[in-house]
């Protein structure tokens, strides 16, 4: 259980109903910007099937910027490398993207900017799961 920026209870691997998306960012980080916008296309397109968590490695004011420049409305809490990866696995690099089915099992990791496309397919897979 993770608590969010504003107190709220996060349970990542708990939400059965939906893909979850679990995007891991940097305040200071470029390629975090982008993959932030390529998730907000998903929502978009996904937003009774997705369920997108911000996980921050910034200070709790670092994160609130870029949760407004970036106009972010989902869930963000504030961890360490250490916490994501006794969790998660290993957060090499940021952004780390992990996908989770709606078992709240780990579908894929990616340790980079990944394309919309990519996360598109690894929903759509998760979604024709029985």
């Amino acid at each position: 259980v993770y608590t969010d920026i504003d107190g709220g209870k996060i349970k990542p691997f708990k939400n059965k109903k939906k893909t979850t998306i679990i995007n891991v960012f940097d305040s200071t980080c470029r390629y975090c910007t982008r993959q932030t916008a390529e998730l907000h296309k998903l929502i978009e397109s996904y937003s009774e099937e997705l369920s997108v968590i911000g996980a921050s490695l910034s200070s709790e004011a670092g994160t609130r910027h870029y949760m407004s420049e970036n106009n972010i409305d989902f869930p963000v809490f504030i961890t360490s490398r250490e916490r994501l990866t006794e969790d998660f696995g290993p957060v090499s690099a940021v952004p780390t993207t992990y996908v989770l089915d709606k078992k709240g099992r780990i579908y894929s990791r990616y340790h980079a900017f990944i394309p919309s496309i990519v996360l598109e397919t690894d929903i759509r897979a998760i979604l024709a799961e029985k």
